[in-house]
């Protein structure tokens, strides 16, 4: 189960590098926004890269850290983009 999450999370990291201009309709396009958005986005595809190196040693416990790790990164981005959205 880990290895689809991961293989997800690394596609979801590589669309969002390649189509970074989907969340500029929301917040203004400036460099250090860019910089934010990549910086999302390459921190997606190294939790990918991550979940593919633990599928193989799979046991529930680095399931539920790795997937707890992803939730938090993903709370912390979520949180930093309202707020830019607001600003």
């Amino acid at each position: 189960m880990i290895l689809l999450f991961a293989i997800l999370l690394s596609l979801v990291g590589l669309l969002i590098r390649w189509k970074k201009n989907i969340f500029f309709q929301l917040i203004d396009h400036n460099e250090k926004n860019e910089r934010f958005i990549i910086h999302y986005a390459y921190q997606l595809i190294g939790l990918g890269l991550i979940g593919i190196a633990l599928h193989f040693f799979e046991t529930k416990v680095l399931a539920m850290f790795y997937i707890a790790s992803v939730l938090l990164v993903s709370g912390v981005f979520s949180f930093a983009f309202a707020k830019k959205m607001s600003d």
